[in-house]
């Protein structure tokens, strides 16, 4: 299972490489054929997602700084996925729990966290650029 997860997140990060950043700053999922986010079409604001694809982009072509400014939370969400794909590969591979094997409480901490982090960002950019 965990080389299976390892190779799903590697092959996310090489789906981000062979796209190109979009110079809004979001909207590069478009290239996947998904369609636009409706959330800002009804609402006039960013979704709480908004830039995430893009920030993606922009870190695996070795540009964290505009990543950032895309989306800080995707930029940290994409370095922990190639952290984690290689701790995920390792760790299938070897049979060996390299740094313990998360429990429970690792899994809800790190979702609460990322979750927290998510809706901090948007509210900052909703009350600083509306």
């Amino acid at each position: 299972m965990l080389v299976v997860a390892g190779l799903a997140l590697v092959a996310l990060l090489g789906i981000a490489r062979t796209l190109s950043p979009s110079p809004k700053g979001w909207g590069t999922h478009e290239q996947l054929g998904l369609p636009p986010c409706a959330f800002p079409l009804r609402y006039q604001v960013r979704c709480p997602s908004c830039g995430m694809t893009t920030a993606w982009v922009h870190l695996v072509r070795g540009s964290p700084i505009a990543a950032l400014r895309c989306h800080v939370t995707g930029t940290l969400l994409g370095l922990a996925a190639a952290a984690g794909s290689m701790w995920m590969l390792t760790c299938g591979m070897t049979g060996v729990w390299v740094l313990g094997r998360p429990g429970e409480t690792t899994w809800l901490l790190g979702g609460a966290v990322l979750g927290a982090a998510l809706l901090a960002e948007w509210a900052v950019r909703v009350a600083w650029w509306g």
